[in-house]
């Protein structure tokens, strides 16, 4: 399928939102997943997949998930996790997995191991978001990716990557 990639740096004012926040006013919250939020993440993820491709186990991805708060190793470094949800909503309606750009960095493996640690440090790629249709529009998607840029600038990432579909028109005009 496929793909265009955009690139938007972490801007030092993008506004943060905790991962282990919730929303107050009606505001959509994000956290780290739970254990009890395995079903949901299978759900949210293998919808996500549907939209544009990928090559997961969605029960593993949800089970990894939900161990360690959202950590999963990955080559170069570590994926987390984040669902939001609606106010008043304990069961998470969206899920973003943000990871160093694993196979960009991989294949860089002709400039050396110090050149790949300087590029995975340097770059974080939205590998899946997805949003249950009943939340869609109402500030979950925003939520998370502000989250996302908060987490890639706490981690001194410099640009973020996102995979975007090239059909799909409502996410390239984020």
């Amino acid at each position: 399928m496929p793909t265009a990639t955009t690139a938007a740096a972490c801007a030092h004012g993008a506004p943060a939102a905790s991962p282990g926040s919730r929303g107050a006013s009606g505001r959509p919250w994000v956290r780290s997943p739970r254990p009890a939020d395995r079903d949901v993440i299978a759900e949210l993820a293998s919808m996500a997949l549907a939209a544009g491709g990928g090559e997961y186990d969605v029960s593993q991805f949800a089970a990894a998930a939900c161990t360690g708060s959202g950590r999963i190793r990955v080559p170069h470094g570590t994926g987390r996790v984040l669902v939001g949800g609606l106010s008043g909503s304990v069961e998470p309606a969206g899920l973003l997995y943000l990871l160093p750009p694993v196979r960009l960095v991989t294949a860089h493996h002709d400039h050396g191991p110090a050149a790949q640690a300087r590029l995975a440090a340097d770059l974080r790629e939205i590998e899946l978001v997805a949003v249950a249709a009943h939340a869609r529009r109402a500030g979950v998607g925003s939520a998370l990716l502000d989250a996302a840029y908060a987490l890639a600038a706490d981690d001194h990432a410099r640009i973020l990557l996102a995979k975007i579909a090239a059909h799909d028109f409502p996410v390239l005009r984020w």
